[in-house]
């Protein structure tokens, strides 16, 4: 999420702060502290939405092409090597071939 997309959302809840506090007995009107938690919360959700939305943006590791140590060690371990493997395809050929291995990947 872009700095300017934050400080809209910012904006639109202050907005809507100060309309609910115009109508609002005084009885129910936030106190500054109250509005600084709100905005801190907001800022949270949309850090967390950022952090998110990156996430989805990358690539997944497991298909980007496999590592020249993982080819180097399916070499070593006589696993044949098909053109296009991927880093997970690789992990999971090796894991299945050491013995007590934890390094095999199931696919999502």
């Amino acid at each position: 999420m872009e700095p300017s997309e934050v400080i809209a959302k910012q904006f639109t809840i202050l907005k809507a702060i100060k309309e609910f506090e115009d109508g609002a007995e005084e009885g129910e009107k936030l106190t500054v502290a109250e509005i600084c938690m709100l905005l801190d919360q907001v800022n949270k959700d949309l850090r967390m939405q950022s952090i998110q939305e990156a996430r989805a943006s990358k690539p997944d590791w497991r298909d980007e092409p496999a590592t020249a140590a993982q080819l180097s060690t399916m070499e070593k371990l006589h696993i044949p090597v098909t053109p296009g493997l991927t880093k997970g395809q690789a992990s999971e050929l090796i894991g299945l071939k050491i013995p007590g291995s934890n390094s095999i990947v199931t696919h999502r």
